[in-house]
């Protein structure tokens, strides 16, 4: 259900990031910054970019729909750090974040990365709690 990101996939990507950025970020973060700065077509051309540099690793869930994705990069020599994950919220809370960050652990192992890192604002209690 995992698998690399693809230049057809960058249109639902670009969706997901921003509505999933919306509902997550709406209390914490501007609406200038969530509803004009942000936006697909603005989304369309950071993903383009990030697939075309192959510098971080983008994935998608696919189970026939593209649901969510994640992006890593190495972070030094032993952490393998999440960048971005997002779960469509139309499918959130239907155990495919906990299947992505399983696929996390596995790209981990595969690497011999020690731990996995990421960043989350500290209000966010709902990506902390998860």
């Amino acid at each position: 259900m995992m698998r690399p990101m693809e230049q057809g996939d960058i249109l639902k990507v670009a969706e997901i990031h921003t509505f999933a950025r919306r509902m997550a970020f709406r209390s914490m973060l501007s609406n200038e910054h969530l509803f004009v700065e942000t936006n697909v077509f603005e989304r369309l051309g950071y993903f383009m970019k990030d697939l075309k540099l192959n510098e971080r690793k983008s994935f998608v869930y696919d189970d026939g729909l593209v649901k969510g994705f994640l992006t890593v990069q190495p972070c030094g020599n032993s952490c393998l750090q999440i960048l971005r994950f997002y779960v469509d919220p139309a499918f959130q809370g239907g155990g495919i974040g906990s299947k992505m960050m399983e696929f996390c652990n596995q790209k981990a192992v595969e690497g011999n990365f020690e731990k996995i890192c990421l960043w989350v604002l500290e209000q966010n209690s709902t990506a902390i709690d998860f």
